[in-house]
C-alpha cells in the first residue's frame, strides 16, 4: 500500500515486539482450567459484571528472567519515512 501511495521503502525498517501489561487475574485454578477449556466459569455467568472485567486472552512470557502478563505490540516501521508498515497485536507468549 505505501508504495502506491507514492512511498517506497529504501532503507531499512525497524521491528520492535513490546510488551503491554495488564492487570494481573486472580482466578482459582478450577477457574484457570474452564478459560483454558473454551469455558466460561459457572460463578461469572451469574454475574455479568464480574466477566465484563475479566481478560481471558492475555498470557504469561518472560523476558530477561522476569514475568509479564498481557500483550505484545508487533510493529514494523519504515527507517526513511518513519510511517509504519505492519502492526499486529498477539498474547505475550507469542
Amino acid at each position: 500500500m505505501p508504495k502506491r501511495s507514492g512511498y517506497a521503502a529504501k532503507k531499512g525498517q525497524i521491528i520492535d515486539a513490546t510488551l503491554i501489561p495488564v492487570p494481573v487475574q486472580r482466578n482459582s485454578r478450577e477457574e484457570n482450567a474452564q478459560i483454558k477449556a473454551g469455558e466460561v466459569p459457572a460463578e461469572w455467568e451469574k454475574n455479568p459484571h464480574k466477566r465484563v472485567q475479566k481478560d481471558v486472552d492475555a498470557c504469561w512470557t518472560k523476558k530477561n528472567g522476569k514475568s509479564h502478563y498481557g500483550y505484545k505490540n508487533h510493529i514494523s516501521i519504515d527507517v526513511a519515512y518513519g510511517f509504519i508498515r505492519q502492526h499486529s497485536v498477539t498474547d505475550a507468549a507469542a
